[in-house]
């Protein structure tokens, strides 16, 4: 049971991680962007992700694929700031389960 929430607790940190890493990049590189192709609400990841959607499904679907992405990167530290609680919640299911090991053992001990 634990072990199940210490893996979604993991894999939520890791996603928001990423997510809120890409973002503050994005964020960081819209002004290249703004100077280089005269795009002033794209950075970096989201004009990447817009050519990657471009390619593979046209113009009209990228462009509303692109605005939802640019949308989610643009609250990069949120996505931080949640990946740091899902941390603190696997840390502390790691220490109990730790706990846990220690009383079994004990137990086992005793008996």
């Amino acid at each position: 049971m634990q072990t199940d929430t210490l893996k979604s607790s993991r894999i939520a940190y890791y996603t928001f991680l990423i997510v809120g890493l890409l973002g503050l990049f994005d964020i960081a590189t819209k002004s290249i962007v703004r100077e280089n192709y005269e795009i002033s609400e794209y950075g970096l990841v989201s004009l990447g992700s817009f050519m990657l959607f471009r390619f593979l499904f046209g113009t009209s679907v990228a462009a509303t694929l692109s605005a939802f992405v640019n949308i989610i990167l643009s609250l990069g530290l949120i996505w931080i700031i949640l990946a740091l609680l899902f941390r603190k919640k696997a840390k502390k299911d790691i220490i109990s389960q730790h706990e846990m090991a220690q009383e079994e053992s004990k137990s086992n001990e005793k008996n």
